[in-house]
């Protein structure tokens, strides 16, 4: 009984990431997705967790960045991450939650990692080195 059920949650997972995919190709509507994720957070258990992450996963910044599905998926991760809080939930779920949610919403610029700025000098001989140097110009850049 356990095989048939870890089989059945690749299926499940293995289908909803192919939602996914589809729902980025436009192919498939964002209601059908909304309807799925609603289904997994009205049952908020260990399978249904797993195939709201992979969904989300697939294609929730594209729901998140889109237009006219913003609001539902805010409310939606909103939701999410309010039972994250509220249920218990083992560490590995937790974890695909934050990952999830993340994915969908990623940290403000102010909190990720700053571009290294060079002096102009570095910048140059990075853009010979990387850009220009090949067997070919291999004289002139050493002018």
């Amino acid at each position: 009984k356990k095989q048939k059920s870890e089989q059945n949650l690749e299926d499940k997972l293995r289908n909803v990431r192919f939602h996914g995919e589809l729902l980025k190709f436009r192919i498939m509507k964002p209601i059908q997705c909304f309807r799925i994720l609603q289904v997994c957070i009205d049952d908020f258990a260990y399978q249904n967790i797993e195939v709201a992450c992979n969904l989300f996963e697939a294609c929730g910044r594209f729901l998140y960045r889109n237009k006219i599905t913003h609001e539902r998926t805010k409310t939606m991760l909103a939701t999410m991450m309010r039972l994250r809080a509220v249920k218990n939930i083992d560490v590995r779920h937790e974890c695909m939650l934050d990952n999830a949610y993340y994915i969908c919403r990623p940290a403000p610029a102010s909190e990720r990692a700053a571009r290294k700025v060079r002096p102009p000098m570095h910048e140059y001989i990075r853009y010979l080195l990387f850009t220009v140097l090949s067997k070919a110009t291999e004289e002139e850049v050493a002018m």
